[in-house]
């Protein structure tokens, strides 16, 4: 559900960037997308890290 949340909200600023470039806004799109993207970036490196040498031993 979280994945395709993510490809909804990527097409729908893909048409915004094309829609605001023609009313020259094309910055705008970019700078939410870029939040977002590093919203992304910062939940992955927040996730717990698994301990590579216990797992290794099972």
């Amino acid at each position: 559900m979280k994945q395709l949340l993510g490809y909804i909200i990527i097409g729908v600023s893909t048409f915004l960037v094309i829609w605001l470039y023609n009313k020259q806004l094309g910055a705008i799109p970019f700078i939410c997308l870029s939040l977002f993207l590093f919203y992304k970036a910062f939940m992955e490196l927040k996730k717990p890290k698994k301990d590579s040498l216990n797992e290794s031993i099972k």
